[in-house]
């Protein structure tokens, strides 16, 4: 069951195509854009999987994946929450 879940991933995998980025280079700081647009992307493919599938690979095995998926939500978190205030307080 497990090899055939697995197999099922791999082929989601292939079939996936990662988004051809468009940033704005006149952006200092592009990479930002880049990397919020590549986990936006990133999260919502992984959103739109079989969660029963991402479940039994989780429970059998890879259960570090979300422990990498805690920490990127944890440090994602703290720049959301220190944007929210500049941008606030720009607002004042």
């Amino acid at each position: 069951m497990i090899m055939k879940n697995v197999k099922k991933f791999e082929n989601f995998e292939s079939e996936v195509s990662q988004p051809q980025h468009q940033s704005d280079s006149k952006l200092s700081n592009y990479m930002f854009f880049e990397n919020l647009e590549q986990l936006h992307w990133q999260t919502k493919k992984l959103l739109e999987a079989d969660k029963k599938l991402i479940d039994d690979l989780l429970t059998n095995g890879h259960d570090w994946a979300d422990d990498h998926m805690s920490q990127a939500t944890e440090n994602v978190d703290q720049v959301f929450h220190f944007m929210m205030k500049q941008l606030h307080h720009s607002d004042m």
